[in-house]
């Protein structure tokens, strides 16, 4: 007989902390994405509602096969931000977020990779190779979370 995760209190607790870890790490980034989109005003509450919605399926996205990408969707998700894009030319979602991040927001391509959940390398090509764009936004001030360091250079 197998215990269900949600009645094992120790496993709950490991997974509250670990959550807790992942909040720390990406609470920044996604507060810069969601500010881009969204604004000042709402960005945060878009990114309490992603955390929210991760927290009550936690569990199942730390056993999915990537969960930084499930993660990165939740956050999508509730920005709107394929709904509403940035008027940026981009030839997929993966390469719009790159750009998104990269370029606007100023992270390296690694730390992109990171917060999205995708490979370095597949990151930078798509940042190297993003189509040109008639209209490119004004580089918005990343505000960084207590605790998170200023976006890394390019």
């Amino acid at each position: 007989m197998t215990v269900s995760a949600s009645w094992c209190p120790a496993r709950r607790a490991r997974g509250a902390v670990v959550f807790e870890g992942f909040r720390t790490l990406y609470a920044g980034p996604y507060l810069a994405y969601a500010r881009v989109h969204l604004g000042p005003r709402r960005g945060p509450d878009a990114v309490e509602r992603a955390f929210g919605a991760l927290v009550r399926h936690w569990l199942r996205i730390v056993g999915s096969s990537n969960p930084a990408v499930a993660a990165w969707e939740q956050l999508v998700a509730h920005t709107g931000s394929r709904v509403r894009p940035l008027p940026l030319a981009a030839r997929s979602p993966l390469e719009y977020d790159a750009v998104v991040l990269h370029h606007l927001l100023g992270y390296s391509v690694a730390r992109t990779a990171d917060i999205t959940g995708h490979h370095p390398s597949k990151i930078g090509y798509l940042a190297r190779t993003r189509p040109p764009t008639a209209a490119r936004p004004a580089r918005p001030a990343a505000e960084s979370a207590p605790n998170e360091p200023p976006p890394d250079g390019p």
